[in-house]
């Protein structure tokens, strides 16, 4: 920053001198003494002559100011600070016709895909704060308790309550606080989650891959419904209703105790075991 500091103040009277002549520029319309316009709200101007000579008079100057050589003083101000600093255009992440080998193209791709994830980063730093912001809110003025929707270890959604007196909490010497020591973040995985087609195939792929069990077994089927259903699959929530009253049904019926067939078939023929 040092560096670049004189770069920098010329920069910014020359941003500034450009704003003035920009903004300060305009157009004049001369009119003959005795012409009046008449100005409404259409697009158009009514101006009422007597002799075509005054047509001739009625013309517009432009009084905008060429800015041309300012610019080219300011990129050339621009260009060197960069070069002070040593900042090229593959590490800016722009096109650089310089770069022509597969590795300089490669570092300036990364460049270009680090410009771009900074401002992921910052987006998921600014949410994480904004989320902070609404908890601390809630202690401060949320007297009422409020409905919250979780879901527990079986994936099973529970309604619960948040209320702010849970967080009320004394310290050493007897004081109330509020307990707002949290850690706020931000899923990097949203852009993930937002695609639920994408979700889906993968959830199907784990299933057939055996990583939720065998996956003829029904409680891996179950296991696997209860996932979709956290992703907005359509009708998941049915199916995996029909499968564990499936699994209900079959853990109801009596299973053969080992032996008894054997034991049956002695009986039968007389023999003794």
């Amino acid at each position: 920053m040092d560096a670049i500091e004189d770069q920098q103040n010329v920069m910014n009277k020359l941003s500034t001198k450009i704003n003035k002549k920009v903004l300060g520029g305009g157009s004049v319309l001369t009119l003959p003494a005795d012409l009046k316009l008449e100005v409404g709200d259409q697009d158009l101007m009514l101006a009422r002559i007597t002799n075509p000579a005054q047509i001739e008079q009625i013309q517009v100057r432009n009084l905008q100011v060429d800015i041309s050589a300012d610019l080219a003083f300011q990129n050339a101000v621009y260009e060197q600070a960069r070069q002070t600093i040593g900042v090229t255009d593959s590490m800016q992440g722009r096109k650089d016709p310089t770069a022509t080998s597969a590795v300089a193209k490669q570092f300036s791709a990364q460049q270009a895909a680090g410009r771009l994830d900074s401002k992921k980063t910052m987006k998921r730093v600014l949410f994480q704060d904004l989320f902070q912001m609404i908890f601390q809110l809630k202690l401060a003025y949320a007297d009422e308790p409020r409905p919250v929707v979780s879901y527990n270890d079986r994936g099973e959604r529970e309604y619960l309550q948040f209320d702010r007196w849970d967080f009320l909490e004394f310290d050493d010497a007897g004081q109330p606080y509020w307990n707002d020591r949290f850690l706020f973040s931000c899923d990097a995985s949203a852009p993930l989650a937002s695609d639920r087609e994408k979700l889906w195939q993968e959830n199907r792929m784990n299933l057939q891959q055996g990583a939720y069990g065998p996956p003829t077994d029904l409680r891996s089927l179950i296991l696997f419904w209860e996932v979709m259903e956290k992703e907005h699959y359509p009708m998941a929530s049915t199916v995996k209703k029909n499968l564990q009253e499936q699994l209900e049904t079959q853990a109801a019926v009596p299973q053969a105790m080992p032996g008894a067939e054997a034991a049956m078939t002695a009986l039968d023929g007389g023999a003794a075991i």
